[in-house]
């Protein structure tokens, strides 16, 4: 029956233009595809690495690495049938059998099938080796966030910063999604307690600072804070390797705030930068000079 398992993984994929002599040489090719971002022919060249693996720990890798192939082809059913092979293999490592369960759950949330997905990633949880259960927990208030179910979220990402060896960029994502579901919620003061222990944490992602004192900036603005929004939208720009989007953002968001306070010469100077940063996106830009067209307009009334 595991044979016919591991078989039906790979019986959808076409047989390869090129004769191995051995899984080695099956295995490098599959990697130069891989590279080149050829994932047909990585499928096949790895799928003849399952047939010439000699033990489980070759086979487990060519069946993960064909999964892989068939995933970044959009062929998330094959990719599934791929990774549950790998569970079918007897003496498969912890490591494989992990990720493969990581891997069957997370097709099944970017597939949008939720509730299936939580129900499979809890299952890496009662695993041997807890090699895989932060990703999973992730996982989990992923697909809680996309169904909107914030408090069960806060609930799954407050589970992530309980567990252990956890990285600085893992820390940061988890106070991020929390803050952003406490915002959501229109908590705002405990949303800008979780995104002000992102701005303080070492060696976080400069993205995840700038998106931090971005949702601060927010939820000041939504408390109808707007001076003090002001100042925090100004500090994003400040920022060490603050990436593009969050200074042209925080650039917008200045100029809203100016507008608010009904000082239409500044607010339309920051409107006016962001039109003119080739790096806007067409979002921005658009309202930016939609906001332009607005002050232009009170400017010929008055």
């Amino acid at each position: 029956m595991k044979k016919l398992i591991i078989a039906a993984a790979i019986s959808a994929t076409m047989l390869s233009a090129y004769a191995f002599d051995s899984y080695k040489d099956a295995v490098a090719a599959g990697q130069q595809e891989t590279k080149a971002k050829k994932w047909s022919e990585a499928e096949q060249a790895y799928a003849s690495a399952v047939d010439l693996s000699k033990n489980s720990a070759e086979k487990s890798s060519a069946l993960y690495c064909v999964g892989e192939s068939q995933r970044q082809n959009n062929k998330m059913d094959e990719a599934s049938k791929s990774y549950a092979a790998i569970l079918a293999l007897p003496d498969a490592s912890d490591y494989y059998k992990n990720l493969a369960q990581l891997r069957i759950g997370q097709v099944l949330m970017w597939t949008k099938k939720y509730d299936q997905a939580i129900l499979e990633l809890e299952k890496v949880f009662t695993m041997k080796a807890p090699l895989f259960f932060i990703d999973a927990q992730q996982s989990i208030g992923y697909c809680l966030r996309l169904q909107k179910k914030y408090d069960e979220m806060i609930k799954a990402y407050e589970k992530v910063l309980k567990m252990e060896k956890l990285t600085p960029t893992q820390t940061g994502d988890a106070f991020l999604n929390i803050a952003n579901a406490l915002f959501l919620l229109k908590k705002y003061d405990e949303s800008i307690a979780s995104f002000e222990k992102v701005i303080v944490l070492e060696k976080v992602l400069p993205a995840h600072i700038a998106q931090a004192q971005h949702g601060v900036g927010l939820c000041l603005l939504n408390q109808k804070k707007t001076e003090d929004a002001l100042k925090a939208f100004e500090k994003v720009a400040s920022l060490k390797d603050c990436p593009p989007y969050y200074e042209i953002e925080s650039i917008r968001m200045t100029g809203t705030c100016y507008f608010n306070l009904k000082d239409n010469d500044k607010a339309k100077e920051a409107f006016n930068k962001v039109v003119a940063n080739p790096k806007a996106s067409a979002v921005q830009k658009k309202f930016s000079e939609d906001m332009i067209k607005r002050i232009d307009a009170v400017a010929v009334k008055q």
